[in-house]
């Protein structure tokens, strides 16, 4: 996955992209100069070669007045047959090549309050034209525009996505754009992003952006609004503005979204669906048997601190979307593990780091258990309990683990190393438990019983691991992680006779 947070991103008005001609009218706003995208096919999935495609978008809260927003959009001085209201675009419209001048006039008026061009358009091009309010511009009204390519030009797989602030208020301009990961303080992704400003095309995979923004006048890191969620569609354009919607000198800002289908009413970003994760340490003498204390990195951010071992976060809530997780000794941003993920929409996932040099034959010195800490089906009255196999040693490679009593079948038979358990839901209060090692005979307590509570309506977490890393040298123990616990993790008691 690429690092959104080290892609160059030069932030210019559209007057230096070169989107539009020159023309003599000063009220060209977004910009002016060269045409208005690259040739070739266009990234709306399907423009003709022949023809080149424009659609006009309005963003501007208050014009042409505050009671009636309503505009017809001019081709050449005529009407185009188009009347938009604030908050609602234009589907594309196929145009021959050539030269035009787009105008903006109040609904029902051939007076063009704002006119965009002369625009040279080849073949393949395509044009957004969006009208934001500008209380600085010359227009009769006011209104400026932005001229944003449609053409995607990311790689495979990638889309291409365009960033406007065209939020009229003093106290946005500028601000800083932040991809929001809790517990991180990454650089901006846009920083001192200026009103009138649009960034230049930014290929980014495929994924869901979680943006926020912070005023100038803000600490660093601080979101004052966000994180909202972006989707980047591969192989197409997605142009994102910015937009103070009280055209007073209240604040209400949006964020909108200009899709490659978008036709009609413009959607605003919302806050991102969530999901919880908890980390826990239970890799002993990781990184070292003096210092067990790593940090866990997302997405190349230290985002938690000093995790010893025998201890957990809480669970920290995430905006769904992919990340990078990593372990790395404190103080240090090269993990020693790393592993992307996709979190989804009401995921609840616990991740266990666990000591891996023997089963990896001195490799790696740490691997992770995952957990679903779902209580989806859970019966009510009922416990779900889930096991993970991290004890480190080849004599508990594999185990059985048993429920203790008249030699019942195992529980879980032929356990192995890094292996975790389908849930098990139990309507009891607890349950003993033992493990047999695969070469004693059957039924044979090597190591227990232990109590294990089973929790109503919770979802229990067990562990076992090899305190002593010296393979074939057993000091086995079962943490329990049960519903949120977080802090020190307790170990299984024996049980009572």
């Amino acid at each position: 996955m690429m690092n959104r947070k080290k892609i160059m991103m030069s932030v210019v008005a559209a007057l230096a992209l070169g989107l539009v001609g020159c023309g003599d009218d000063d009220n060209n706003a977004g910009g002016s100069g060269g045409t208005a995208g690259s040739g070739g096919s266009g990234g709306t999935g399907g423009t003709p070669t022949e023809m080149a495609m424009v659609r006009a978008a309005h963003l501007a809260p208050g014009v042409p007045s505050a009671d009636d927003t309503a505009v017809d959009i001019l081709v050449n001085g005529e009407p185009s047959g188009i009347t938009l209201e604030f908050g609602e675009s234009s589907g594309f419209a196929e145009l021959p090549p050539g030269e035009y001048t787009f105008g903006i006039a109040a609904a029902g008026s051939t007076d063009s309050v704002l006119d965009i061009g002369p625009v040279t358009l080849d073949a393949g091009d395509v044009l957004n034209a969006v009208a934001y309010r500008d209380e600085a511009s010359d227009a009769p009204v006011p209104v400026a525009a932005f001229a944003i390519p449609g053409v995607n030009t990311a790689p495979a797989g990638s889309g291409t996505v365009y960033v406007a602030h065209g939020a009229d208020d003093a106290a946005l301009n500028p601000v800083d754009v932040i991809d929001t990961v809790p517990g991180a303080c990454p650089d901006p992704v846009l920083d001192d992003f200026a009103f009138g400003a649009v960034t230049e095309a930014l290929p980014i995979p495929a994924t869901t952006l979680n943006i926020g923004f912070s005023l100038n006048s803000t600490e660093d890191c601080s979101v004052d609004a966000g994180p909202l969620a972006a989707p980047v569609t591969a192989d197409e354009v997605t142009i994102l503005v910015a937009v103070d919607t009280d055209p007073t000198e209240e604040l209400a800002p949006a964020l909108y979204a200009l899709l490659a289908d978008t036709d009609g009413d413009i959607p605003t970003l919302g806050a991102p669906d969530f999901a919880t994760v908890r980390i826990a340490h239970l890799a002993p003498e990781v990184p070292t048997d003096s210092d067990t204390s790593v940090d866990i990195l997302i997405n190349g951010n230290t985002a938690v601190e000093g995790l010893t071992f025998e201890t957990s976060t809480p669970f920290i809530s995430l905006p769904v979307g992919d990340y990078n997780f990593g372990i790395a000794a404190a103080g240090s941003t090269d993990p020693v593990l790393d592993a992307d993920v996709t979190l989804v929409a009401d995921q609840v996932l616990t991740v266990v780091a666990i000591r891996n040099v023997v089963a990896s034959g001195g490799g790696a010195p740490v691997s992770v258990l995952t957990f679903d800490g779902s209580t989806d089906g859970l019966p009510m009255g009922s416990g779900r309990v889930i096991v993970g196999h991290g004890a480190d040693d080849s004599l508990l490679d594999p185990v059985n683990l048993l429920n203790v009593g008249n030699c019942p079948p195992p529980l879980l038979p032929n356990f192995a190393f890094g292996t975790v358990s389908d849930p098990v839901d139990l309507g009891i209060a607890g349950v003993n438990i033992a493990f047999n090692l695969t070469t004693s005979n059957e039924c044979v307590v090597d190591v227990g019983p232990l109590a294990a509570p089973i929790t109503d309506d919770v979802v229990s977490i067990l562990i076992a691991v090899d305190r002593d890393v010296a393979d074939l040298q057993l000091d086995p123990a079962v943490y329990a992680l049960i519903g949120d616990a977080s802090g020190a993790i307790p170990t299984l008691s024996p049980a009572i006779p």
